[in-house]
């Protein structure tokens, strides 16, 4: 007859054995504490959520028991997207996969639910540093500019560029929030010292320098040059002068009628508005600036510039005060 041996179970000694580990278990138990499977629905939380306030209580209690720094180390070492081989893996795994958001929009009620989130409500309008602290913000802003040194970009096209500098430059909003803040003179005073702070730099010095002067010698602009084939195909008598060649007092014309002291400025709404709050209050100032030498000026804006018939609405502006 043959003897049995009971599963799990160490004859000599009478001690449990866990299967998985070999380790000791309870008698009635499958496998020891270690071995026991806590995840999804074996999981006696599952399905169920901290309150604001445990967590906050759990944050405090770990703070006080000195484990909060050793958890945030630990979780920061951790974390999956430090490690660049498994970024590279997901990359690759993502590579050609349709988003499954593609196409689609969320709708009014589910943008609401996201606006009125308390996480969204916590975040907007506030800077790293009232969001983390002074400390912890540097850290980020820290990280977010290595990463954008490392990462490899391809550059925008033609089509592209213009797309952006519309949108930034014909869009009200954007106009008002820069006047906004340029008004704001702490504002002013943080990007004066930040400004500084970069000119130190050689490498940035030397470029801001190449650029400025590659911008000087882009002469006649855009805008410039449709008025100059203007003037030549209606045989109007403007000389063009943006690029420097003549001064009224210290300020530069862009075209002029010596004869008659006519003067035309062609310009963009946008940094005028930026500059002086409108573009009314710029023509005011350059107006009376100019009046002052015996000068009047025609003044050509952008939506007049940029119109289908431009060339109509602008040749009649320009006679209007010659022949006047």
């Amino acid at each position: 007859m043959k003897k049995k041996v009971l599963v799990g179970f160490e004859i000599e000694t009478g001690k449990e054995i866990c299967p998985k580990c070999n380790g000791r278990k309870y008698r009635y138990a499958k496998t020891c504490r270690a071995c026991l499977d806590f995840s999804g629905i074996n999981n006696p939380f599952y399905g169920k959520h901290h309150t604001k306030e445990t967590k906050r209580e759990i944050k405090e209690a770990n703070i006080e028991n000195g484990n909060y720094e050793r958890i945030s180390k630990r979780m920061k070492i951790n974390n999956p997207s430090s490690n660049p081989d498994i970024v590279e893996k997901v990359r690759l795994f993502n590579l050609g996969r349709i988003s499954p958001m593609k196409g689609k929009h969320h709708t009014e009620k589910s943008k609401e639910k996201i606006r009125g989130s308390e996480y969204h409500k916590n975040l907007k309008g506030k800077s790293y540093e009232a969001r983390y602290g002074i400390e912890k913000a540097e850290e980020i802003k820290k990280s977010l500019r290595e990463s954008a040194k490392n990462r490899k970009r391809e550059p925008l096209s033609k089509k592209h560029k213009e797309n952006i500098s519309k949108s930034l430059t014909d869009n009200p909003k954007v106009i008002e929030r820069q006047i906004r803040l340029w008004r704001d003179e702490e504002y002013c005073k943080k990007m004066s010292n930040s400004a500084k702070l970069k000119w130190q730099n050689k490498e940035y010095r030397e470029s801001q320098i190449k650029a400025l002067m590659n911008a000087l010698l882009k002469r006649p602009t855009s805008y410039e040059k449709k008025i100059s084939e203007l003037c030549i195909e209606h045989n109007l008598p403007f000389i063009y002068t943006g690029n420097g060649t003549f001064l009224i007092g210290h300020k530069n014309p862009d075209f002029i009628n010596k004869e008659k002291r006519i003067a035309i400025e062609v310009y963009h709404n946008y940094f005028k508005i930026r500059d002086f709050g409108s573009c009314e209050e710029y023509e005011k100032q350059r107006s009376e600036y100019f009046a002052k030498y015996g000068w009047n000026v025609i003044f050509i804006r952008t939506e007049e510039i940029e119109a289908k018939n431009w060339k109509e609405i602008c040749l009649n502006k320009i006679q209007q005060v010659k022949n006047g």
